[in-house]
């Protein structure tokens, strides 16, 4: 897979773990959380954190982040692209910003 911004792949260790965390975001609405995405984790033997951005149709650089906070093992640091897809009962609004 390619990144939307011509970013390389990273990949570095190995962590598993559990945990309780919070995922928030600047996306107007559900529509733009589908697509292609570059995504960074950073994994702690307390914590983990991901962050991941693109821009939408309009150029409007949309975000995710979460935080998860709970025991693992190992750690990690990883950069990639992915892409997600949204649920066809939440369709992206013809008028968005």
């Amino acid at each position: 897979m390619t990144s939307p911004n011509g970013l390389p792949s990273l990949e570095n260790g190995a962590a598993v773990g559990a945990g309780v965390g919070v995922m928030l975001s600047n996306a107007d609405h559900i529509g733009q959380l589908g697509g292609a995405f570059d995504q960074a984790n950073l994994n702690t033997p307390v914590f983990s954190a991901s962050l991941a951005w693109a821009k939408d149709d309009h150029g409007q650089v949309v975000w995710t982040a979460s935080v998860v906070f709970g025991p693992s093992l190992g750690g990690s640091l990883n950069v990639y692209p992915t892409t997600t897809k949204t649920f066809n009962g939440f369709p992206k609004p013809i008028n968005c910003p």
